[in-house]
């Protein structure tokens, strides 16, 4: 398991915002939705130990612009997971780029195909 993922991950939920209840809806969605995707980013790249946790997030990520392309009226939750993956991936990257699995610039030939 990548200690040093979770690790930056959880202390990455743990600095996001509350969702609030007394804001506007759109804040409140998106404050929500955020979470969600980096609760569900910490699970995915818990489930899958064996995978670098760049891959993961961008399978991750990937996924959820696919769905955000499915259905308008359910996009934006998965637009906001998608930003909220592009952010993690940014961390990550910033990060000893070999120990999370990848070479930055591997990475970068791999998102200009």
């Amino acid at each position: 398991m990548d200690i040093r993922a979770i690790s930056i991950l959880q202390e990455y939920i743990a600095d996001m915002p509350e969702p609030r209840k007394k804001c506007r809806r759109q804040i409140f969605l998106q404050e929500t939705y955020s979470r969600w995707a980096a609760e569900e980013i910490l699970k995915c790249i818990q489930e899958n130990e064996s995978r670098p946790p760049v891959a993961v997030v961008e399978e991750f990520k990937d996924r959820m612009n696919h769905y955000s392309l499915m259905n308008r009226s359910s996009s934006y939750i998965f637009s906001v997971a998608y930003d909220i993956a592009m952010d993690i991936l940014d961390i990550f990257l910033a990060m000893s780029d070999p120990y999370l699995g990848y070479l930055k610039e591997e990475f970068e030939k791999r998102d200009d195909r």
